[in-house]
């Protein structure tokens, strides 16, 4: 049975009252940072509710802590302190040394903690490893946060957390494994960074990018709740696996200044049906929206060059692929499984480039026997620019596909990506050369002539708004040419 006692003891250092409510409960007023062991003397080891006013250093939260794991304490109320240097210590809770014994680890007892306003900052690994934290508030001074400061925090709950402003970064591992955080979080205006695993299965259901967002690490929103990830322009650094297993998630703006999609960027994120991409998209990474079965139609930028093996791998709902005229080339797996697939519409005069192994394609596999094939189904209409019919149906990777259709009336893709495929090059035969002539404000990195059969035959860096490709030593014939997102045939 637990001691219940009154008591008032008046030092140099402390006016402790300790009044008995059928709990252990001391309520110390320090005078003098670094005294509360000798303040509250022997009954610290028995204490369950502790209530902190005046100064307080890192001893004293030594203290604290050796109450919390060595004792009974369970609730610390430090509302009326006045914390040193305005910051919660490196490790003030969390001593891995200690708390590992035979291979397992043990867990202080601290279930509430209630921190003053004049906190600035919480310092790295400060909370880490409470298992049984249930409560604490975020201070209105905050500024800072450590590395891992709440991480394994998996009793942790709030209705609504508010990140104060002026905090710039959410560090690494800060809220990793709080998975009973089941609320909205309130990011500031302020913030810049959100570090690798900050989240990471904290199963927060909803979270606001401000615009000043620049970075998000690997796997932030690894297996977190949210529902939405509307991410502003500014965000041009994003990490492998950012929002991977989201199940929740359904909606998704990828920033305007970010040129690559990370691999596992969303992976098996299956609620997704609305991707809104940028035409400043040149890359699409490994398994970016692996098995992401809510999209139902997938209209891909000008712009895109390179899609990464089983980038949509198993999007199984998928009716409609339109590819750009930018695309260079598919790697292996990229649209293996769209089961659902009703037709394929691919801009590009020139096949992009296929990539195989052992058979299987970007689409499917295609077996030693030619009839026998596994995948996406290899009946699904392709629609070609008119006159490259012939290249695809020879070109490695696209001759999977049976019914290839040419065609001069594609589905239209965004407003932006229609403005970009708007300004055309002019691309005109001139005696034995090539000239291109770039519409005014138009960029493009090369011109590419390619063969009728899809073969690439030479690059020109474009060397201002005309440029001219030698072409006095190729055989009479007609070529494929692609400069700025465009191609046309020339016959030579």
């Amino acid at each position: 049975m637990k001691r219940s006692y009154t008591a008032i003891i008046i030092t140099v250092w402390a006016i402790i009252i300790a009044i008995g409510t059928g709990a252990n409960t001391v309520e110390v007023t320090l005078t003098q940072a670094g005294t509360l062991s000798t303040a509250v003397g022997e009954a610290g080891s028995q204490v369950d509710t502790l209530i902190v006013k005046g100064p307080v250093d890192d001893v004293d939260f030594r203290t604290m802590w050796d109450y919390s794991f060595h004792g009974k304490l369970e609730m610390l109320d430090l509302s009326g302190a006045s914390v040193e240097g305005g910051k919660v210590p490196d490790h003030a809770f969390c001593h891995i040394a200690e708390q590992s014994r035979l291979g397992s680890i043990y867990f202080p007892n601290l279930k509430t903690v209630i921190l003053p306003d004049n906190v600035s900052e919480i310092g790295k690994w400060a909370f880490s490893l409470n298992r049984d934290l249930a409560s604490i508030n975020i201070p209105k001074g905050l500024r800072k946060l450590g590395d891992g400061a709440f991480y394994n925090c998996d009793r942790l709950r709030m209705d609504k957390m508010v990140i104060p402003e002026g905090v710039t970064e959410i560090p690494s591992g800060c809220f990793d494994l709080c998975k009973s955080l089941r609320c909205e979080v309130v990011l500031p205006s302020t913030l810049e960074t959100i570090g690798i695993h900050a989240f990471e299965s904290s199963y927060i259901t909803k979270v606001n990018f401000p615009e000043n967002l620049k970075k998000i690490g690997d796997n932030a929103f690894y297996n977190a709740m949210i529902e939405e990830a509307i991410l502003p322009d500014g965000c041009n650094e994003i990490g492998m696996g950012a929002f991977s297993l989201n199940l929740n998630l359904s909606r998704i703006k990828v920033p305007a200044s970010l040129k690559v999609i990370p691999m596992y960027f969303a992976y098996m994120d299956t609620a997704i049906a609305e991707l809104t991409l940028p035409p400043t998209v040149e890359e699409i990474g490994w398994r970016a929206f692996y098995s992401c079965k809510g999209l139902l139609s997938l209209d891909l930028p000008e712009g895109v060059r390179v899609i990464r093996e089983e980038a949509f791998y198993e999007c199984n709902n998928i009716d409609t692929v339109i590819m750009p005229a930018s695309l260079d080339s598919i790697k292996t797996g990229s649209f293996d499984c769209l089961y659902g697939l009703k037709a394929i519409y691919s801009k590009s005069v020139v096949p992009p480039v296929c990539y195989n192994i052992n058979g299987r394609t970007p689409f499917g596999t295609i077996y030693t026997n030619p009839t026998e094939f596994s995948g996406t189904p290899n009946t699904v209409p392709v629609y070609v620019p008119k006159g490259s019919k012939q290249a695809y149906s020879a070109s490695p990777g696209w001759k999977y596909f049976k019914n290839i259709v040419e065609t001069d009336s594609f589905p239209s893709t965004t407003g932006v990506a229609e403005a970009v495929a708007g300004a055309r090059p002019m691309i005109v035969a001139d005696g034995g050369s090539i000239v291109v002539t770039l519409p005014k404000g138009a960029q493009a990195g090369d011109v590419e002539v390619y063969g009728t059969d899809g073969r690439f035959l030479r690059r020109t860096p474009v060397t201002g708004q005309r440029t001219v490709v030698d072409m006095y030593n190729a055989p009479r014939g007609t070529y494929i040419v692609r400069a700025a997102h465009a191609a046309a045939k020339v016959a030579l």
